[in-house]
């Protein structure tokens, strides 16, 4: 099912790698451009809880980790759950500490939500 939502249309499907690194430059580009643009509103929660009382090599530090956790994930990775719906399926996991779920939807680029109460 997977495959069959991460691209719109009809056509071959992707290979499962392909999917993966949808996937993975989804949370690559949400770490870089919501997370730590201080300009995207969207990550201001993130930024006022777990960025602001951190020194700037600390910043650095959780960004890296980030970074490196979103560059390696993959749908198949132990701790990653899925959740299907007849509209989408969904990975909930752990992006470093923080709980991330992926999201697949036929026609649209995977979206990636956190929670971190």
């Amino acid at each position: 099912m997977l495959e069959s939502l991460a691209t719109p249309g009809p056509g071959p499907q992707p290979s499962d790698e392909e999917v993966s690194a949808r996937g993975r430059a989804a949370l690559e580009a949400f770490v870089q451009d919501v997370l730590f643009n201080p300009s995207n509103r969207d990550g201001s929660r993130f930024r006022g809880e777990f960025l602001a009382w951190r020194d700037p090599s600390a910043r650095d530090f959780l960004r890296a980790e980030l970074l490196a956790a979103a560059s390696s994930w993959s749908p198949e990775a132990p701790g990653w759950e899925r959740h299907e719906r007849p509209e989408a399926v969904s990975f909930s996991g752990h992006i470093g500490e923080l709980k991330t779920t992926v999201t697949f939807q036929r026609g649209a680029e995977p979206r990636i939500d956190l929670d971190f109460d």
